[in-house]
């Protein structure tokens, strides 16, 4: 009987997880294809930064309904290592974001930073992308 009990729990934990992120009727998310505006206010594209200066990654998103939210990265083209990698996992249509990284290069790197809007669970996204380098 305590087994049963334990499956159950489980089994309700589990379908919990799975329609925990479901469009709810109630909600206005992704009704239709939302016009989805990325305003990036710095970096600005081709920046060219010191080693040990501060990269902020300022900006805002503004989206005609609520969306999934937003991820930030920093790659670097060529290693495809990541600096940064922040996920926001809020739905609203509009975001205000600020992240901050310190350059710590150890040679010349041409770095890429994505603010990717993920628009719904079906894969659709909005991206914006600012190329810049990075000197050791």
């Amino acid at each position: 009987m305590k087994r049963n009990i334990q499956y159950g729990f489980t089994a309700l934990i589990l379908t919990a997880l799975v329609i925990s992120c479901k469009k709810n009727k109630d909600e206005d998310i992704n009704d239709g294809d939302p016009e989805v505006n990325i305003s990036v206010l710095s970096p600005m594209p081709g920046d060219t930064v010191q080693q040990g200066e501060k990269v902020s990654i300022n900006g805002t998103i503004h989206a005609s309904q609520k969306v999934h939210g937003y991820r930030i990265t920093l790659v670097d083209d060529s290693t495809k290592a990541y600096y940064l990698n922040e996920i926001y996992h809020e739905h609203a249509p509009s975001y205000n974001f600020s992240e901050n990284w310190t350059n710590n290069v150890d040679d010349t790197a041409y770095v890429t930073a994505t603010i990717d809007v993920e628009i719904d669970h079906d894969g659709n996204m909005k991206s914006e992308k600012i190329k810049l380098v990075c000197l050791p």
